[in-house]
């Protein structure tokens, strides 16, 4: 387990320059003919960025004009990519927290955003569904929760340990620091759309993310759910 932690903090804390993924662009400028957050997203509007990682979308929004806030579970990495964008901090929040404790209030954003971040597990007694409540609690009444979810095809979980059928304990062969960690993945929309009606979620839809990139195939569901 330590091993797991430390090779995840080496490699965020080397990385010190960053680009907007495709997934945030797509979501936030993307003239996407079913949604984009562009025609409801507004300057001065909280968005929330759970697992900011290398802080790659983090510019983006600030550039947007929205009052920024991040979480991410280690410390030292929320001083790295703070240094990083060296902004004013009047307007972005970053702090140490997960996608089970985000350490917000209640209905404080209007946007939770999560790029391949909010189906990571503490443990395996946690479940998905702890991270979906957490981000319905902190979202504004009508907000978003918008983001990526694992498939369980992909190639993070290749040579992984499968627990059940949606949660595996990965190897991480590609990348070598996700060694350890617990995804929990989906098979189909509707495994999507019955957890996030659980919590409370509605106008939920479900769209794939399928490119194989050289040789390391990446598979994701990408979502947007109402509050």
């Amino acid at each position: 387990m330590e091993k797991k932690i430390d090779g995840y903090e080496d490699h965020y804390l080397q990385i010190n320059k960053t680009y907007p993924s495709v997934v945030a662009l797509k979501f936030f400028l993307g003239n996407n003919p079913d949604f984009t957050l562009r025609k409801i997203c507004k300057p001065g509007d909280k968005v929330l960025d759970i697992g900011f990682g290398d802080g790659r979308d983090l510019n983006l929004f600030l550039d947007l004009g929205f009052k920024v806030f991040g979480v991410e579970p280690n410390e030292k990495i929320v001083k790295h990519t703070l240094e990083k964008l060296n902004k004013e901090t009047d307007f972005i929040d970053l702090r140490v927290g997960s996608n089970m404790q985000t350490t917000f209030d209640s209905r404080f954003f209007d946007v939770v955003y999560s790029s391949a971040a909010i189906y990571y597990l503490p443990s395996q007694e946690h479940s998905i569904l702890d991270a979906l409540h957490e981000s319905h609690r902190i979202l504004k009444d009508s907000g978003y929760l918008v983001g990526s979810l694992c498939r369980s095809d992909s190639h993070a979980v290749r040579d992984a340990v499968k627990v059940n059928n949606n949660v595996f304990i990965l190897e991480d062969p590609f990348y070598k620091f996700r060694k350890g960690q617990v995804y929990h993945t989906y098979n189909n929309h509707n495994e999507i759309i019955n957890d996030f009606k659980e919590v409370g979620f509605s106008e939920i839809k479900i769209y794939d993310y399928d490119v194989d990139w050289f040789g390391t195939r990446e598979t994701l569901f990408l979502f947007f759910a109402k509050k």
